[in-house]
């Protein structure tokens, strides 16, 4: 997790199964590299990837390079998040720079998670300049 992505982590109220969350959630690619197993959501304008290191899953952490225009992902984060709080009640979306902690995702958390990406953006395009991507946060600093 470095400056060059925003990162949350998802955490559900019981260990679920990769087979349980692909089947219930359509991804454009799993993919399974060394100890790590990706889940991607992409567009020809985005990319999101959740990332767990086994099949056994308590909690995905949800990454998003933050070279990825805004107005691209945002929809498809909102329903991926949806979908996720969908598998199970009593699970919780965290922050990993803000610390918040959302057990749902209702408008107001919506607007908060936003708020908080933009100015993590920000921070990043004042170093990185606005150089817009659809590429995961592993790819960033192979450009």
């Amino acid at each position: 997790m470095g400056l060059e992505s925003k990162n949350f982590l998802f955490v559900f109220d019981k260990v679920k199964t990769l087979k349980d969350i692909t089947e219930a959630i359509h991804f454009d690619e799993v993919v399974h590299h060394d100890d790590q197993i990706y889940l991607v959501k992409k567009g020809d304008d985005y990319w999101i990837d959740l990332l767990s290191f086994s099949t056994e899953i308590k909690a995905l952490s949800v990454r998003i390079a933050l070279c990825n225009p805004v107005q691209a992902f945002t929809r498809e984060l909102r329903k991926l998040l949806n979908e996720l709080f969908g598998l199970a009640k009593g699970s919780f979306l965290l922050d990993r720079d803000s610390k918040e902690k959302y057990d749902r995702l209702e408008d107001a958390a919506w607007e908060e998670i936003m708020k908080n990406y933009r100015e993590r953006k920000a921070v990043f395009t004042s170093i990185h300049g606005k150089d817009e991507k659809a590429i995961s946060s592993n790819d960033f600093y192979k450009k």
